[in-house]
């Protein structure tokens, strides 16, 4: 869980760069993300002299399962126990797959170096949406225009 690395030397300008953990030692790939307004905004929040983001309530940096137990504890007290840490990254391979984003780049968000891992992470992305969209370019592609719903009655025959 690279989470528990992420400290301010990780923000470059408006950006976070960092490598997996699991494959720095044989991957070249580093994950350089814009930082979205959300998380901004908490990063805004914390002082420069903290040595990771993540710091348990002793002001220690957590480790991978610390984080992953404490996160374990949060999704249960909010009702969601089927969720994980490490559903955050399927989540948002999910949201960018929704959102129409590429394989490659999905792949520059989640540090992954294959195609299938984004296609296993992304298949999560709300099939009915997708298929929506694609209806919509292929209605756009008939008619030529930018039609959003498709016609005729509603039927559902």
């Amino acid at each position: 869980m690279d989470a528990v690395r992420l400290r301010w030397q990780s923000v470059i300008g408006s950006r976070i760069q960092y490598r997996w953990l699991k494959t720095e030692r044989y991957s070249e790939v580093v994950v350089d993300i814009p930082i979205h307004p959300d998380l901004q905004r908490v990063l805004d929040t914390l002082p420069m002299s903290k040595m990771t983001f993540l710091e348990t309530t002793g002001g220690r940096s957590r480790s991978a399962n610390g984080l992953g137990n404490a996160m374990r504890k949060w999704c249960n007290a909010a009702g969601l126990p089927d969720n994980t840490s490490h559903g955050l990254r399927k989540a948002c391979a999910a949201r960018l797959a929704e959102a129409g984003a590429s394989e490659r780049e999905i792949m520059a968000w989640t540090g992954h170096a294959s195609p299938q891992m984004v296609q296993i992470y992304a298949g999560k992305a709300r099939r009915g949406l997708m298929a929506d969209q694609g209806f919509a370019k292929l209605r756009q592609n008939e008619t030529g225009s930018n039609v959003d719903e498709p016609s005729g009655n509603g039927s559902t025959r």
